[in-house]
């Protein structure tokens, strides 16, 4: 339930900003919560999806130089962006991911992640913007939305705001999140009007709160087990971006 796409080409990261959760009888979701998945260091832009926790603690990580332990690659999705000249440094859980051929040599120039990466990969195709790509991918894809966040590293500019953090997250899962019944053709309807009458609902409600569960940014890492060869290949690039 999410978009993600760095444009090489361009130098800029976009993203919906969607976080849910699903069920078998429903999906959960919350727009504009403030919980960016893009984040700019001084070193490095980094692009998430999947477990919020997880993320969370990656960004306690990479603002907090007395963390020495990052945080692991279960659960998500990663690009690393190397913001002195735009090159990928390490990319986990990427779902499709665009080249061009010079001479023998394929060049990596856009990546997709997300349950909307294959709607904004062809939209990039014919456009060549990644912004207009996660626009795209939310007219095709239920399960992406809100503000299409993006960064541009040649400016340093974007409409990234100052991040809430888990708790923020969850605060505005609990006040203006909404529910889809799946049996109801997916029509969004207030999560604190169907806590009244849904036992349900409002146990997940209850659960978030509790931090018992975390909403996501779903993608297919999500699902997978990282190697040893990729926590080394992060640990790598940990070591050239930022280290400690």
């Amino acid at each position: 339930m999410t978009t993600n796409v760095y444009d090489k080409g361009a130098l800029k990261v976009g993203t919906d900003s969607r976080w849910s959760f699903n069920t078998d009888y429903a999906v959960f979701y919350v727009d504009d919560s403030g919980f960016e998945k893009i984040v700019d260091t001084s070193t490095a832009v980094f692009l998430f999806a999947g477990d919020s926790q997880v993320i969370n603690a990656w960004k306690n990580f990479l603002f907090d130089e007395a963390i020495k332990e990052d945080p692991g690659l279960t659960g998500i999705a990663m690009l690393m962006v190397d913001k002195a000249d735009g090159s990928v440094v390490f990319e986990h859980g990427q779902d499709i991911q665009l080249s061009n051929t010079i001479g023998d040599v394929e060049h990596m120039v856009a990546s997709f992640a997300g349950s909307g990466a294959r709607h904004a990969a062809g939209c990039w195709r014919s456009n060549n913007c990644a912004v207009k790509s996660v626009d795209t991918a939310k007219l095709m894809d239920a399960y992406s939305g809100g503000e299409t966040k993006y960064f541009e590293l040649a400016t340093q500019t974007g409409n990234l705001t100052q991040d809430v953090g888990l708790k923020g997250l969850n605060v505005a899962f609990m006040e203006r999140g909404m529910v889809m019944y799946l049996n109801s053709g997916l029509n969004p309807v207030s999560i604190k009007d169907a806590a009244v009458t849904d036992g349900r609902v409002k146990d997940v409600v209850s659960q978030v709160a509790q931090g018992a569960l975390a909403l996501s940014a779903p993608c297919d890492a999500q699902y997978m087990q990282p190697t040893a060869a990729d926590n080394e290949r992060l640990r790598s690039a940990l070591g050239r971006i930022m280290p400690r």
